[in-house]
């Protein structure tokens, strides 16, 4: 398919013109496929990755909350606990850590979404929801044997901590101490969630975002989160016991989900407007008839809008559509996939549809790729939606955007619908 690239304003004479074309085309288009990106959504080069917690432990205060050390911890237990334990366990403060080892993703990676999940296997005296904070952890800590013993009156003792346990005093018993008694982390929380009953949680938002970066950065000690309630005492023994990475049930031990994309993957890169709402984000050239667009989405593949070229009566005829979409840190070897929907009505002449995808580095041509849209029985006659994927497998060099042309050439009569356009990475 040979587009000759201009630039024109879309022409629009829609609400006559495009009721017949799409009033033609509405006894074929009933197949439903899979949705695609369209209008303003990020193309998919994204990498999720999850994370078990390779470390966690809850520490205890002294009794009534003072800072003396009990040297209690749960290292090994199945449980981190939060909250106020009862008289039995010395009405104690608990705080829990937890810490996810980062280093399967790249150094180089931007953080795109990230979100902790903890699984509330008991939740004891909470009547009205507890606010559970994650605070980012400033000193490295650490995890020994320890395992907690069960006192009653709903509260939890620690077990006696064990060598390289992290207590209230210490992050390393007996080798390493906190600089603040329970803890050294920030203040301000990365996230708070209401808790109140047993299901799993989930933290998340710009923090938790944020937090992560720095620890891939390199710019902050990964030391993980201290896991912290509200701490009061107008009600004696409350607390929440979450599963910990100890726990039978793989599922509820604690995860950490992050989506991340590489510096010079395709993952900003969009097509706007690629349901054809409205004309914005698109040129068209043409040769006579006006194509236009048509909301009526019990016609259309996707979304609200289709795209209709009208052909105009001669051989020899090239009609076709365009976008340029800004690619970041476009590099030799990328690969791109166009994909769009295509149906007819009543096409007559031969000829062929087709799509162009051209990469340029500041206006000049890098790579080209020309594809025919090949079905069985040709371009011809009348059809409902099929998919027609155009793939660019290795970028020449590095670019900076993607020429996208879309139209059809030597169609003498009928109509062509395009929709749901999108550009992705495979």
């Amino acid at each position: 398919m040979n587009f000759i690239p201009h630039l024109q304003t879309v022409s629009r004479n829609v609400q006559a013109r495009l009721l017949i074309v799409l009033g033609v085309l509405a006894l074929a288009l009933t197949l439903a496929y899979p949705a695609v990106a369209s209008e303003g959504e990020q193309v998919s080069a994204d990498t999720e990755m999850t994370f078990t917690a390779v470390q966690d432990s809850t520490i205890w205060s002294g009794s009534n909350g003072n800072d003396t050390d009990p040297r209690l911890s749960n290292g090994a237990g199945e449980r981190i606990i939060v909250g106020i334990n009862g008289s039995n366990g010395g009405n104690r403060l608990m705080r829990s850590l937890v810490q996810f080892d980062l280093s399967a993703i790249p150094a180089n990676a931007t953080i795109m979404d990230a979100s902790v999940q903890l699984t509330a296997s008991s939740v004891r005296k909470v009547s009205t929801p507890l606010n559970v904070s994650l605070h980012t952890v400033n000193t490295e800590w650490g995890e020994g044997t320890s395992v907690l013993t069960e006192n009653g009156s709903g509260g939890a003792g620690g077990g006696t901590a064990t060598t390289g346990d992290a207590t209230w005093t210490f992050s390393m018993l007996d080798t390493a101490s906190w600089a603040n008694p329970g803890g050294d982390f920030v203040a301000q929380a990365s996230a708070t969630v209401p808790v109140q009953e047993e299901t799993t949680y989930t933290w998340t938002g710009e923090q938790i975002v944020a937090d992560v970066q720095a620890w891939v950065d390199g710019t902050s000690g990964n030391y993980g989160w201290m896991i912290v309630s509200d701490e009061t005492f107008a009600t004696c023994c409350y607390n929440v016991q979450f599963d910990s990475r100890e726990a039978t049930e793989t599922v509820a031990q604690p995860q950490l989900v992050v989506t991340y994309m590489v510096d010079g993957e395709a993952g900003s890169t969009s097509v706007s407007n690629g349901d054809f709402e409205s004309s914005d984000g698109w040129t068209t050239v043409v040769t006579g008839n006006d194509p236009g667009f048509f909301n009526s989405p019990s016609l259309v593949q996707g979304g609200s809008g289709a795209f209709v070229f009208k052909a105009d009566g001669q051989s020899g005829n090239i009609e076709y559509i365009q976008q340029i979409v800004a690619i970041e840190n476009g590099m030799a070897g990328d690969s791109y996939m166009l994909t769009l929907y295509v149906a007819a009505n009543a096409l007559t002449g031969g000829g062929d549809v087709g799509a162009r995808l051209i990469l340029q580095q500041a206006g000049e041509t890098v790579s080209t790729q020309i594809c025919v849209f090949d079905r069985t029985g040709g371009v011809s006659g009348s059809f409902d939606w099929e998919i027609f994927n155009c793939s660019l497998d290795s970028a020449g060099g590095a670019h900076d955007a993607v020429e996208i042309s879309i139209g059809y050439r030597d169609v003498v009569a009928g109509f062509i619908g395009i929709d749901t356009v999108s550009l992705s990475t495979p």
